[in-house]
């Protein structure tokens, strides 16, 4: 049963836009931790924020503009828990709140699909002859 479900998992994640962005931004974001420097340039700082802002609108421009519903990485503002406006948590709680969760929808896919092949199973074993 596990390398039915794994193979179901594969084809679903294959066809998926939203897990191929999941895993680009997971690679990135390990390339981002193994380096051992860290610029304090603000030029720099402005290129990275520059180049994710373009990643975003290409995915934008590639979902056909449903961005609200596509996962969005976390946008550091330097400022530590607290200490940012009520407003800016609460607008940033909501956008959490209504942004699609892939993971979540792939983990009650796979279990649809557990429950599906437990039912297939069960089904064959009441059809089997009783040797009694």
């Amino acid at each position: 049963m596990l390398a039915e479900l794994q193979r179901r998992h594969a084809l679903r994640i294959a066809n998926s836009k939203d897990f191929q962005y999941l895993q680009e931004d997971v690679a990135e974001n390990l390339a981002e931790r193994d380096k051992l420097l860290i610029s304090l340039n603000q030029a720099d700082w402005s290129k990275q924020r520059d180049s994710l802002q373009a990643k975003l609108k290409s995915r934008k421009e590639l979902s056909g503009g449903d961005v609200e519903s596509m996962p969005q990485p976390r946008q550091d503002n330097g400022l530590e828990e607290g200490e940012d406006s009520v407003a800016n948590v609460l607008a940033a709680e909501k956008a959490k709140s209504t942004a699609k969760d892939i993971e979540l929808t792939e983990a009650a896919s796979v279990l649809g699909d557990e429950v599906e092949l437990l039912l297939v199973q069960s089904v064959h074993a009441s059809e089997q002859p009783s040797h009694d």
